[in-house]
This record gives C-alpha cells, sequence and structure tokens, in this order.
C-alpha cells in the first residue's frame, strides 16, 4: 500500500511540474480538492495524507478555496469510502500546512502614489495572481492591489516612504485611512477578487479593468469596466457615458452603507420602431388649462397612430407634449398655433417641457410610439410596433428624460432598474442635447 502511495504522490508532483511549466493562471482548488481525494482514499494512515498534502505545495499554488472547505471535502470523500477514522487527521493536515505557509517578508515601500515590490513579488504576485505590473524587473502595485494583499495576508507590511513619512511600517488599517485608498473602491475590488476575477486599476475614473475568470492582464481580452460608487456619491452622466462607450461591458459597483454590493450595467441601447402613419392635416384642437381638446377627429389619430385618449365618443383628449408636436407636423391647429402651446407648456412644467417635447420628437421619428409613464414613475413608456390600438401589445421602455449634464442617485438608478424589471420593462435614460443620447441600466451578477 505504501508503494501505492508514493506512486500517487509521484502523479501528482508530476502534474504539478506540468502546470507551471505552462504558467498555469487558474487557481488549483478544484485539482488540488481532486487529488487530495484520490491519495485519501489511496492511503491507509494519516502520514500518507499529511504527506499527500506537503506535495501538493498549498503555499506556492495558493488555492482559492479556505481550508475548512477543502477539509470538509477531503472528510466528505473519506466518510464515502468508509474510512471515517482518517477525517481527524486529515483535517490536522490541512490546517497545519496552511499555518506552514512560507515566509512573506517581501520588501516594499509606498512613495505616497504607488507600492513597488521586488522581483519576488512580481513572481507570486502578477505571474501567478495578476497583481501589479512589472517595471524594470521589479513590482508596482497600485496602493488598492497592495491594500489588498496585506488585507489577505500576503504582505505583512508596507514601508513608508513617503516625504515627511513616519518610520513605522504600514498595515492593512493604516493604508486604507491614507486618502490614496478609498474604502468603497476597496470593497468593490475585494468582491471583485472574492468571485475569481483578477482585475486592476484603470487609472480612468477610478475604474478597474475585470479580465475574464482565467485571464489577467498578459491577455488582450477585457470582461468588464466597472466604478466603484458610494450609495451616498452621485455618478456623472459624463461617468455613464464611459462605462456605455467601452468595448468591455461598463457596470457601475455600488457599495451600500452596509457595504454590500449592487452591479448595474450601463450601455447604449437601439431605440427604434415601425410605427409610421400617413395623418390627415389641419386637424383642430381647443387649448384648455393643459391639454388640447379634438372633437371629432379622424378615427386614425387615435386607432392608428395612437394619440391622445378618447373622451366618450366624441372627443379626443391631447396632452401639452402630443398636441406640440402634431402642431409643429401641421396634423393640429388651435389658436395661436405652436408658439402658444409651447408658451403654455413651458408655464405648466418649466424647462422640463422643452427637454421632454424632443424626447418625444425624437421616439416618434424613430417609429416609437410614446405615452405616459407616471404610472411607473416615468416620463414615458414606449411601444415600438403599433398597427392598432385594438391589438395593442406591452411597453417595452420606460423612459426617464434629464438634463445632458445630469448627477445620478445610486439609489434612484437602483430604484428605476427594481421598478423596470418588476413590470418586464427595460428602463432607459434620454439625455437631449443636439440630438438625444440614450443610456440604459439594467442589474447584472459578474
Amino acid at each position: 500500500m505504501t508503494n501505492v502511495a508514493t506512486l500517487i504522490l509521484g502523479l501528482g508532483s508530476r502534474f504539478i511540474s506540468t502546470l507551471r511549466v505552462s504558467h498555469s493562471k487558474r487557481p488549483l482548488s478544484k485539482q488540488s480538492i481532486g487529488c487530495a481525494r484520490v491519495l485519501t482514499m489511496a492511503s491507509t494512515s494519516a502520514f500518507d495524507a499529511m504527506a499527500a498534502w506537503q506535495r501538493l505545495s498549498w503555499a506556492q499554488m495558493d488555492p482559492v478555496v479556505p481550508p475548512g472547505r477543502v477539509c470538509q471535502r477531503v472528510a466528505d470523500s473519506v466518510r464515502r469510502s468508509k474510512r471515517a477514522v482518517q477525517v481527524d487527521a486529515v483535517c490536522g493536515s490541512v490546517g497545519a500546512l496552511h499555518r506552514r505557509r512560507p515566509p512573506k517578508h517581501m520588501p516594499a515601500t509606498f512613495d505616497g502614489d504607488v507600492v513597488r515590490a521586488g522581483e519576488r513579488a512580481r513572481e507570486r504576485f502578477y505571474d501567478s495572481r495578476g497583481y501589479g505590473r512589472p517595471v524594470d524587473g521589479e513590482l508596482v502595485l497600485d496602493p488598492i492591489e497592495a491594500a489588498h494583499l496585506l488585507f489577505r495576508g500576503d504582505l505583512e507590511s508596507v514601508g513608508d516612504a513617503r516625504p515627511g513619512g513616519g518610520r513605522d511600517p504600514l498595515g492593512f488599517r493604516e493604508l486604507l485611512s491614507t486618502a490614496v485608498v478609498s474604502e468603497v473602491e476597496f470593497f468593490v475590488y475585494k468582491d471583485l477578487r472574492d468571485r475569481g476575477f483578477y482585475l486592476s486599476p484603470t487609472g480612468e475614473h477610478d475604474g478597474f479593468t475585470v479580465f475574464p475568470r482565467g485571464e489577467g492582464p498578459w491577455d488582450e481580452t477585457v470582461a468588464y469596466r466597472v466604478f466603484p460608487t458610494s450609495e451616498r456619491s452621485d455618478v456623472s452622466a459624463d461617468t455613464l457615458r464611459w462605462l456605455a462607450d467601452g468595448e468591455a461591458t461598463g457596470v457601475l459597483g455600488v457599495v451600500d452603507e452596509e457595504s454590500e454590493l449592487t452591479y448595474l450595467t450601463v450601455h447604449r441601447p437601439s431605440v427604434e420602431g415601425s410605427t409610421h402613419h400617413n395623418l390627415s392635416t389641419g386637424v383642430a384642437g381647443e387649448l384648455l388649462a393643459d391639454r388640447v381638446l379634438l372633437v371629432d377627429p379622424p378615427t386614425a389619430l387615435h386607432q392608428r397612430a395612437f394619440y391622445g385618449q378618447p373622451v366618450g365618443d366624441e372627443f379626443l383628449q391631447l396632452s401639452l407634449v402630443e398636441a406640440t408636436y402634431l402642431a409643429e407636423c401641421g396634423v393640429l391647429t388651435v389658436e395661436g398655433g405652436r408658439d402658444r402651446l409651447v408658451e403654455r407648456g413651458r408655464a405648466v412644467e418649466g424647462d422640463r417641457f422643452g427637454r421632454r417635447l424632443r424626447v418625444y420628437d425624437s421616439l416618434r421619428t424613430a417609429g416609437v410610439v410614446p405615452k405616459t409613464g407616471f404610472k411607473f414613475g416615468a416620463d414615458f413608456r414606449t411601444y415600438a410596433d403599433v398597427e392598432s390600438v385594438d391589438d395593442l401589445g406591452h411597453a417595452e421602455l420606460l423612459v426617464r428624460v434629464h438634463p445632458a449634464g445630469h448627477d445620478f442617485a445610486p439609489r434612484d438608478l437602483s430604484l428605476d432598474v427594481r421598478l423596470a424589471h418588476g413590470v418586464r420593462k427595460r428602463m432607459v435614460y434620454a439625455l437631449p442635447e443636439g440630438t438625444v443620447e440614450w443610456l440604459s441600466v439594467s442589474r447584472v451578477t459578474p
């Protein structure tokens, strides 16, 4: 039996050596667990199990599964093989080996902007786990990366080389308290690392470049661009544009007051439809306080093009924004013309009326029918393909209209997205300036 265990141990060592030669970037959690299961079932003593874990080089390969979880899986495997007598010994061996990780005394200094470490740090942190970037043979870490290594215990401390800095080395708490490390950014960075991603600070908008699982900064593929923010900090429209315009998926990582994470994707949606109808011109209407009333209007105006709301069999009521658009198209005539309608709209809504009118015009031009979104807390709900109101489907979008330079509150974004999802619609933000910009936000789990 000893020979069998020795043979299996030798195969395990050769397997790990092969992985090192190929520079595998994946943590060996599954492989380690699998090897441990085979070795435990093949061995008949706690000594064999301990030797197995030693040959697996726990510390160097750095599996992501905590020792307790690995121990439990090995224990389950042993119980299934009816060798429960080895459970305690195996668990003790795993814990002992985890505690006997190699020394972590690696020289690293913080100069106020970045943390610099030597070649050993580059080999351990960049080559195997994607931290930092190599520069002239050494490793340059962003402070957020160094903070995470300190939090994990992979670095014990960082020397303070700032002008006027103290002599005492910096630990996790000391580095987190500096102005260059934000706790909000740290929580987002840590959460993504915990999810199995390698990521690097972008240096732009204080965001992160997140690589697909199994890949890192040495690869060209990017999975996400993430902007971390607090639920109490407004997000500018420019930041949302930055997230929406990249080749990778743009994600807003919001940290709430209990340090829980909500991820929202941002992109530019295609807003278009097929609702185009030729309507009669010169339809007379009467301007009331904040709407327009039509008497005996053409049937197609509502039945086909979905303008207004019928009032009995004889009247059709138009909103101010609908009436103004139809007046611009020559379909509607009222006393005082379009200018009077615009004046009334601004008196009722202020500058908001002009923005909503521009968005309404853009939607109708794109073949999309906008109707009031008041019941959903939005400016409009929209229908892309309307042939007849008797065969009307569900609205696809909820549209909120904001100024082009609007600052978004993360709480409002979360509320809008949750509401839209609850009624099976997509939330879209319209930012009119010159042309109308469209931005869509939805929840995502990286």
